[in-house]
């Protein structure tokens, strides 16, 4: 009796063998426990993305160089942006870079009619269109200015009407009645008159001028107007348009104002209201964008001497 109950103690306890799947002696499971044992799935682990640089010429070290690349540039600007100076000395730097990175062109000058002396170091060449306010507005801006510079800076005009009618590099017509100023002009070229024609257009802004404009024109410019209609019917004053247009074609000319310096052409000058774009002229002279004229042109008091 007593050996049944000592095998019926032994055979409820727990046996002393030792688990399989463990080190240690298995132990009866409590609830405990069983709150502490996890599910056996396996789940990978996720690492934080490593600040180790990519080997060099890798696929990943060219994108952590383009995207340091972008959030520099996206500082850069924003400081730009929040700095009114910054941004000026900006597109300063800009347009002179590009300035000095653009190709020579041979204008063709002889004949051209020039303001001051042929002879000046530093000689601009303006394309511009009798029609284009900005044309004006900077015609009044190198009157204002020339005479500052001591006969260094000279202004040669050529035209480039924004007129299908004569202009075949054009698209659409931007200014009827460009055409036939245009030819005016170079016929008032012919009598020595063309700087009082060119003065007398732009002071007196037109809408689609006709011939009884350009004659009226020409009156008050002092031609000879008999002169100026056999002038306007023969062939010369177009050949010579289509001269100018043809180099302005290879110039790269594509609106009006288009100015040269020393055969370079300057970055396009457009209306910013804001007179942020600046561009120099000739290495030594500085300019910005138009309306501001009378703005930019005091910047032009900076030109130092060319030679020495």
């Amino acid at each position: 009796m007593s050996a049944a109950r000592n095998a019926t103690t032994q055979a409820s306890q727990p046996s002393a063998m030792p688990d399989r799947f463990s080190n240690t002696t298995s132990r009866p499971a409590n609830t405990n426990d069983t709150a502490k044992v996890a599910p056996m799935v396996s789940v990978p682990a996720i690492h934080a993305p490593s600040s180790t640089p990519a080997p060099p010429g890798s696929e990943i070290a060219r994108y952590q160089e383009e995207a340091r690349v972008a959030t520099e540039q996206a500082r850069r600007l924003q400081e730009l942006l929040d700095d009114p100076n910054k941004l000026e000395q900006y597109f300063a730097e800009r347009a002179a870079k590009e300035f000095d990175q653009a190709p020579v062109h041979a204008l063709k000058l002889e004949g051209v009619p020039v303001k001051v002396s042929s002879q000046a170091p530093i000689k601009g060449v303006e394309f511009a269109d009798f029609l284009c306010p900005t044309c004006r507005n900077i015609a009044g801006a190198f009157d204002n200015y020339i005479p500052t510079t001591g006969g260094r800076v000279a202004v040669y005009f050529k035209n480039y009407p924004l007129e299908k009618e004569c202009n075949p590099h054009v698209s659409q017509t931007v200014h009827p009645g460009a055409c036939g100023l245009a030819l005016a002009g170079l016929c008032a070229n012919e009598q020595g008159k063309f700087w009082p024609y060119h003065d007398r257009v732009y002071a007196n802004p037109l809408v689609n001028p006709g011939l009884a404009d350009i004659q009226r024109i020409a009156m008050e410019a002092g031609l000879d107007t008999a002169a100026l209609d056999a002038c306007l019917k023969s062939s010369r004053p177009r050949d010579a348009l289509l001269s100018q247009l043809a180099e302005a074609q290879t110039g790269g000319v594509s609106g009006t104002p288009t100015l040269f310096v020393n055969g370079k052409r300057l970055p396009r000058l457009n209306d910013d209201a804001r007179c942020r774009e600046v561009f120099r002229l000739g290495d030594r002279i500085q300019l910005a964008s138009l309306p501001c004229v009378e703005q930019q042109w005091r910047r032009l008091g900076r030109l130092r001497p060319l030679l020495g």
